[in-house]
């Protein structure tokens, strides 16, 4: 009798340590989203990552592992061997990362910043907030072509992203409430961006009705000097959501 308990035990036992042996641990994942300012650059790709790409002017959010010295390999279309980032980084499981590129394809720029996105927005409103990555390093600043005399961003210098700001988008949103419009020293407008009431294929998931609740990064891309108009002073939109 007491060999058959025994016996039963271990057969519990290895039964126990088997099923957990089997059951995989959950993969800690960070979310990293490139956004692709790099002036005159292309398409950019992540490590091995075939079809995505980061359009230029444009961003694209991957699911990483996270740990010690996770390595992020971006390079653009068709020439691996030239990368526009390579850092092994340590990302934190369950955090959300911004990767900005900017300057010139031989010089490229970057900034990570490990990104503390506000709660959502319990009424129709949105979060915004400024990053300007135009390779010339001036400061610009942005009004609401609502509003031109209020200064929504005030002289915001390189690679400075501000902090959220809440913007109403109570219906109806009138056109000029959420067009935005990048302004020099001399309070000359040098480009704008408007939001369109639903998302289209130039921006995934950006537009009015996805905006409400949530946060949005406005990028200033490009360069005042640049020599094809494709590359002169932008605007473009990242969502956080």
């Amino acid at each position: 009798m007491k060999l058959t308990i025994v016996f039963g035990a271990a057969i519990l036992f290895y039964i126990t340590v088997s099923c957990k042996k089997s059951i995989p641990e959950p993969e800690q994942v960070a979310a990293l989203n490139v956004v692709n300012a790099v002036v005159g650059g292309k398409q950019i790709k992540l490590n091995s990552w075939l079809r995505d790409s980061a359009r230029a002017y444009n961003y694209r959010a991957w699911g990483v592992t996270a740990g010690e010295s996770r390595k992020v390999y971006l390079y653009p279309v068709g020439d691996s061997l030239k990368p526009y980032y390579n850092q092994a980084l340590a990302l934190k499981s369950g955090h959300l990362y911004s990767l900005f590129l900017c300057g010139q394809p031989g010089a490229v720029d970057t900034l990570l910043t490990d990104d503390a996105i506000p709660d959502f927005y319990t009424d129709s409103s949105m979060g915004i907030r400024l990053i300007n990555l135009s390779s010339g390093k001036k400061t610009y600043s942005v009004t609401r072509a609502s509003n031109v005399q209020n200064l929504l961003f005030s002289n915001i210098g390189y690679k400075a992203p501000t902090d959220f700001v809440k913007l109403s988008l109570r219906s109806p949103v009138p056109a000029s409430a959420v067009t935005f419009q990048v302004r020099d020293a001399s309070n000359k407008i040098l480009a704008s961006y408007t939001l369109p009431e639903n998302a289209n294929s130039t921006y995934a998931n950006v537009g009015i009705r996805n905006a409400r609740g949530r946060n949005l990064t406005l990028v200033i891309r490009g360069a005042e000097d640049a020599a094809q108009a494709a590359n002169a002073i932008g605007l473009f939109p990242v969502p956080h959501y």
